[in-house]
């Protein structure tokens, strides 16, 4: 197996991707009395989609992965990052709609930095917001550029440019926050355009409204509350084509009569409401409405998740039709991981806003590499009663997005965590209780907890956290328990008692805290088919997650 550190932003798949996304965060403001911390609901995660590929997204409720869909889609703002869409036609299209000039940059690259460069290409009139001669992106700092300037002549932030991690030799091309990336190379002096992408998180809205719809669509979960009751299912489908100015009114007409026989509806259904339609005919409206601009990629939000299991199936062979017939490209978000194996060419597994492991699905299935995959699969339900199965069950709850872990985000309830050296020899049991002990009082000090435990502990009442020493005696009390791992329960459990959580919280994370704790893990490639794995355990000098569970398979 293969430990080499792979970069995100590297591309998993060989192919050339449609989408491609970097280091994307989306998050929401906090705003509240207590804490403001926003909520990190993606965190900087990178994949590629390739063109007629179905990625699955999976991840318990809560891990981000209907944020990250609808992000992709910018129904939802990026807080960073970016999200680059490919198709040549469309690229060039809308790039010559909004005006590019192409330039000989054999004097430009003359013994210019940064700034020298970005300076002479904008007093030449060229519209390239930022190039890197011979050198990749990462090498390129942003104090190389004076960035007031930069801000003032672009409206584009420095970062922007520097940290979105596409690689050497980009030329950005466009209006004020529209950037078109060309990604090219230099012959004899030359730059050459190789490839263009749009960057779809920097669009302004009349941008987004040409991408969405004809380039770009989503199917939502539940089919009843995303249907207008008030409206036909004849308008609800014309609705985008009507938006758009697609064609005149009676060809409008016609082509929603097709949509309904492609999804396996009458023409006659034109004039009903999505009230008299079942659970699984109005989904197929929502797939109708998608599908009238032709689109090139869906997000297809749980759609199949609130239809009985006989339905499902006709929807999932729907879809898979469907994508044969127009060379559609799926992001498919679900809970159903059996589901997923059927549908999906590969599949993405998602916790707390990062992705811990990407890769092609029998893969992923047979052979995870990541400790939260584990977990994942060994919850699939066994259909014969009788076969032994090894469910994980995993400790507490996920933490808050508010306050995610520092380092690895499956951290506090990995079953397989890495130790620190000096607690090597400490018996299993002991270590899950010190696990325990850390993760209650970490829970005193997130920064979600109610306000009501706020208040109650401001006025001098109990809280669920409050009796420190009832809870190390539970703990530990019928244990032998090492002296030195006595001592350090003792001094946070001091901590607590005079009301300073935090220095506990800081203190039991000096004591116990391994790698895991402390810093965030790489992607590593842990096969031969490109799957990458979210996970410190990957590094030569640790065990594979694999061998960790088979050892805790024969302790039970």
């Amino acid at each position: 197996m293969s430990k080499q550190a792979m970069s995100e932003s590297q591309s998993t798949v060989q192919a050339e991707p449609m989408i491609q996304v970097r280091n994307l965060k989306t998050y929401y403001p906090g705003g509240g009395l207590i804490n403001d911390e926003p909520v990190k609901a993606v965190d900087g995660v990178s994949f590629d989609i390739k063109k007629g590929e179905t990625l699955g997204l999976v991840g318990e409720s809560g891990c981000g992965k209907s944020t990250l869909g609808r992000t992709l889609v910018q129904l939802e703002d990026a807080t960073a990052g970016a999200s680059r869409f490919q198709k040549p036609d469309v690229v060039e299209r809308m790039a010559n709609s909004y005006g590019r000039r192409t330039v000989d940059l054999r004097e430009v690259y003359a013994d210019n930095d940064a700034t020298e460069l970005v300076t002479k290409l904008f007093a030449d009139g060229v519209q390239p917001k930022a190039v890197a001669p011979d050198r990749g992106w990462e090498d390129v700092s942003a104090s190389e550029i004076d960035a007031a300037e930069f801000v003032q002549q672009t409206g584009l932030a420095v970062s922007d440019v520097i940290d979105q991690g596409f690689g050497p030799r980009l030329g950005l091309f466009g209006e004020k926050d529209f950037i078109f990336i060309q990604e090219g190379r230099i012959e004899n002096g030359v730059y050459e355009v190789e490839r263009g992408y749009i960057d779809v998180t920097a669009a302004p809205a009349r941008a987004l409204k040409r991408l969405r719809g004809r380039q770009l669509g989503i199917v939502f979960q539940d089919p009843e509350s995303s249907l207008n009751d008030r409206m036909t299912v004849g308008e609800i489908i014309r609705e985008p084509l009507d938006v758009h100015s697609w064609g005149t009114p009676r060809e409008r007409r016609e082509r929603v009569r097709e949509l309904l026989e492609t999804v396996g509806l009458r023409p006659e259904h034109y004039y009903r409401y999505p009230h008299q339609f079942s659970g699984g005919q109005r989904q197929r409206v929502g797939i109708a409405r998608s599908l009238a601009l032709e689109p090139d990629f869906l997000v297809l939000d749980e759609p199949v998740s609130a239809l009985d299991v006989s339905v499902q199936a006709k929807i999932l062979n729907l879809l898979e039709d469907l994508q044969t017939e127009f060379g559609l490209t799926y992001l498919f978000i679900a809970h159903d991981l059996s589901v997923v194996r059927h549908i999906c060419d590969r599949v993405a597994v998602m916790y707390l806003g990062n992705l811990m492991e990407i890769g092609p699905t029998d893969g992923l299935f047979e052979n995870p590499g990541n400790p939260y995959t584990h977990s994942l699969l060994s919850a699939i339900p066994e259909p014969d009663p009788s076969a032994a199965k090894d469910r994980i069950t995993l400790r507490g709850t996920p933490p808050s997005p508010r306050d995610p872990p520092i380092g690895c985000p499956f951290s506090t309830r990995c079953p397989v965590k890495i130790r620190p050296d000096e607690y090597q020899h400490i018996d299993d049991d002991i270590w899950q209780r010190i696990e325990v002990f850390r993760e209650v009082i970490r829970e005193r000090t997130r920064a979600d907890r109610s306000l009501t435990d706020h208040a109650r502990e401001l006025l001098g009442r109990s809280t669920r956290f409050s009796d420190v020493t009832e809870i190390t005696d539970e703990l530990f009390g019928d244990v032998d328990v090492p002296t030195e791992v006595a001592e350090h329960v003792r001094e946070a459990s001091s901590f607590v008692e005079k009301g300073h959580d935090n220095k506990a919280r800081e203190y039991l994370f000096d004591q116990f805290g391994s790698i895991c704790d402390t810093d965030r893990p790489k992607h590593y490639s842990v096969s031969d088919d490109g799957r990458t794995s979210f996970c410190h355990r990957h590094v030569d000098r640790y065990e594979d997650p694999a061998p960790e569970f088979e050892k805790l398979k024969q302790k039970r």
